[in-house]
């Protein structure tokens, strides 16, 4: 029997029975690949549940463990002194999602081996191995079939397997382009962009001699932020963070620097894998291109902040996380603010758990019980805030719309890290409960359905995937605003546990939820305010349940939705977890205010 490790065909031998490692493998956008091929397909070792959960724990011990090695090596590679602060801002993300993908496709590799010892594959040849060049390139490389063909490669290898190898010939596909803006658009564009880092730069030299607040990347209106600048008399400055000269793209170098990342030690089997992979892993950006891109940035320090606060510099931008690691390491303090969904709800949050140890203080969406002291304080969302209440204050009819908004998301082909949202194992079953949902539901009103995809598919093709299983269906230009759907739409629907149903639910339009609630797991002291949802008839746990009610509700979703009993589990709901306000700048005023006087204090103790 031959082992498909990816969807990539070119490495499969098709002469045989195939065993598809995961569901990853069976492409529908490449369907004509592999249909009429014998092939059997691994069980999904993560519908075990108590596995799954003991992976999660497991990988944060381990992550912690590897962390606090990966600093002591790269402080000496470097000849530097930081903490383990300073590298978790720098590296945490990249290590999550390197260590949880690794470990789940080493699980699937041993699984697939001990049911079938007499296994053959064929491996990519380590001279088409690549090394990313930072944590958005790596992360969003083991979304795709090459890096992780690479990934079962190089562990197959370590596990001491040897197989014939292969090179990668297929054409590598041009990334999407933006479309090209004309002339004009671009002088505009740069002249909005050098006002506002005049704007900046000149609020920052007027508090040169006090301390202020930094906002850097907080993924709402840069106008907002002014507005609260001004409103606090300057003492809070919009920020944006950039490499202050163009940075040199760095290669990996095989040296002994690199290659001394696998003599890490390692306890289990997994993890001597784990860690021999680590000179194909490690982003060349926190070893080759350490030191420039290091000097690039001390010079945007020269108006050092002293606060400095971000919603979602966090994990992608590295020149902002540069920043918050040298800032924090001269007593700069640091504030997360929650961006989005999931964030206080779900049971394993690695990302949330990630930016609360990154940080001196963690803003929620109203989630903050006070038994983590002043490190978890709530603050309203500036876009729930300003982008979903506003339906709810101009009152705007819905009667007159007859249009039943079905709101889906996208997972990936492979899992990404674990947490309570299906990963990509449940992808098909994910999208077979959408036809489930739209079979259930009268042809009157699948006729009214509009639905709006993600646009994104990750070789998927629900188009097509829906169409053939129910026929033309209306689709919502995905490109267009969620607030802008949501104002002709009757009634709405949302099939996932991600941020859109905390905006929908926000905004006020009535809303029916539903998702598997044994992969969306809810933690402790959230289950209440769930349950209070389900009791209310707004989330369900099938999606036959859903499409009944749907169907009941429909012809006036009002009288429904306007009762005391479902208004009381929407209110309760969202002042826990989706908080927003119309004076959100004036909520935000003292949470930064302490801030300030934490770090003043500090510094006249130190004095």
């Amino acid at each position: 029997m031959f082992l498909a490790t990816t969807g990539l065909t070119e490495f499969w031998d098709t002469q045989e029975e195939l065993l598809c490692l995961g569901p990853w493998c069976l492409r529908h956008d490449r369907r004509q690949e592999w249909e009429g091929l014998a092939y059997q397909l691994m069980p999904n070792p993560w519908d075990d549940r108590a596995r799954f959960t003991e992976a999660t724990g497991y990988l944060d011990t381990y992550g912690e463990r590897l962390l606090s090695q990966l600093t002591d090596y790269l402080n000496a590679v470097h000849g530097a002194s930081h903490g383990t602060r300073y590298w978790r801002i720098l590296i945490g993300t990249w290590l999550i999602h390197y260590l949880h993908a690794a470990y789940d496709r080493y699980v699937h590799l041993t699984e697939a081996f001990s049911r079938y010892p007499s296994l053959r594959t064929t491996v990519l040849d380590p001279r088409a191995f690549q090394v990313p060049t930072d944590t958005l390139a790596s992360v969003t490389s083991l979304m795709g079939d090459l890096r992780n063909l690479q990934l079962f490669s190089e562990q197959l290898a370590h596990m001491g397997y040897a197989f014939p190898q292969k090179m990668w010939e297929r054409a590598h596909a041009a990334a999407p382009q933006a479309p090209a803006l004309s002339q004009w658009r671009r002088a505009i564009r740069e002249i909005r962009r050098r006002g506002a880092q005049t704007a900046e730069h000149t609020a920052a030299w007027i508090q040169r001699k006090r301390s202020h607040v930094a906002l850097c990347e907080m993924s709402c209106a840069r106008s907002s932020l002014w507005a609260l600048a001004w409103q606090n008399r300057l003492r809070v400055i919009p920020r944006e963070i950039t490499w202050d000269r163009p940075l040199p793209i760095q290669h990996p170098v095989m040296d002994a620097r690199r290659n001394g990342l696998a003599t890490l030690g390692a306890v289990t089997a997994f993890e001597r894998v784990a860690v021999q992979s680590l000179p194909q892993h490690l982003p060349t950006l926190y070893l080759e291109g350490y030191d420039r891109a290091r000097e690039a940035i001390v010079h945007a320090m020269r108006r050092k902040s002293r606060v400095i606060v971000s919603a979602t510099g966090w994990h992608h931008q590295e020149p902002f996380k540069l920043l918050a690691a040298e800032a924090s390491a001269q007593g700069s303090r640091l504030v997360a603010v929650q961006h989005g969904g999931g964030y206080g709800l779900f049971r394993y949050s690695p990302l949330e758990q990630h930016e609360r140890r990154a940080a001196d203080t963690f803003l929620s969406w109203g989630w903050a019980n006070g038994d983590a002291g002043d490190q978890l304080v709530n603050a309203p969302s500036p876009q729930l805030s300003e982008r979903f209440m506003t339906r709810q204050a101009r009152q705007i009819p819905h009667a007159a719309s007859d249009a039943l908004l079905f709101v889906s998301t996208a997972h990936l082909r492979y899992l990404l890290r674990f947490h309570s949202c299906p990963v990509g194992l449940h992808t098909p079953a994910y999208l077979q409960w959408q036809v489930q949902f739209l079979a259930a539901i009268p042809d009157r009103l699948r006729r009214v359905v509009r639905f709006r995809p993600y646009p994104e598919e990750f070789g998927y093709t629900v188009r097509e995937h829906l169409t053939n299983h129910l026929g033309p269906l209306q689709w919502d230009d995905a490109s267009r605003p969620l607030t802008l759907a949501l104002q002709d739409a009757r009634l709405v629907v949302v099939d996932h546990s991600g941020t859109t149903f905390l905006e929908v639910l926000r905004c006020g339009v009535p809303t029916v939820l539903f998702w598997d609630p044994r992969l969306s797991e809810v933690r402790e002291e959230a289950e209440p305010y769930v349950e209070a949802l389900r009791t209310a008839g707004i989330l369900y746990d099938s999606p036959e349940a859903a499409a009944g009610h749907v169907t009941e509700v429909y012809e006036a979703p009002h009288v429904w939705w306007s009762s005391p009993s479902v208004q009381e589990a929407r209110q309760r709901f969202i002042e826990r977890y989706a908080l927003g306000r119309h004076d959100w700048r004036a909520w935000w005023t003292p949470v930064l205010d302490r801030e300030l006087m934490k770090v003043d204090r500090l510094v006249g103790v130190r004095a």
